[in-house]
């Protein structure tokens, strides 16, 4: 079954924009932390901790530690909200 895909809540960016981007999104009601790391060295990422408790999908270099979020080059990480 494939569920339904709502239009991601990405914020503006500004001409600072990192490499690092998380946005939100719903699939079939759930809603989804979707956090990306584009550029070429690891980046650290500080969160509320009750959204990085449950872990749903990562690709690369991904570890969570309390709050803090820490992403290796090129990795991305989606969080069950």
């Amino acid at each position: 079954k494939t569920g339904m895909l709502s239009a991601p809540d990405i914020p503006e960016f500004s001409d600072e924009w990192s490499e690092k981007t998380d946005y939100r999104v719903t699939v079939d009601g759930q809603k989804i932390l979707v956090v990306h790391n584009f550029g070429g060295s690891t980046v650290n990422v500080s969160f509320t901790s009750s959204s990085l408790d449950n872990m749903i999908l990562s690709n690369g270099s991904v570890t969570v530690k309390d709050n803090r979020l820490t992403l290796g080059a090129y990795s991305s990480v989606l969080f069950l909200q």
